[in-house]
């Protein structure tokens, strides 16, 4: 049950044309993350790198592959909730100023 909610979710979310900065909890999806507590959430094929926070939590929507953002490499130390970005592939292209 609870993966068919997230899984449902997910779908909402990638078709959702809300921004991806919204801390809006995105339907189930906020509840599903504010009761477990995750210390990031990764979700896939976004179409898009997505950096974003929800009910609180990190949130990195990896892109479709072979596009750049597809793959994160993450580091996470056992027993400490810190977490960071090690490296993307493929690289991002820079961003304007």
């Amino acid at each position: 049950m609870l993966w068919s909610s997230w899984s449902a979710e997910l779908q909402r979310l990638r078709t959702s044309t809300r921004p991806a900065s919204h801390d809006c909890a995105w339907g189930g999806v906020g509840e599903l993350l504010a009761k477990t507590r995750p210390r990031v959430c990764f979700f896939g094929h976004h179409h898009t790198r997505v950096d974003a926070e929800v009910a609180g939590v990190p949130c990195v929507g990896l892109n479709k592959g072979p596009y750049p953002g597809c793959l994160v490499a993450f580091e996470m130390k056992p027993g400490e909730r810190p977490w960071r970005v090690l490296g993307e592939w493929p690289p991002r292209p820079p961003t304007p100023p």
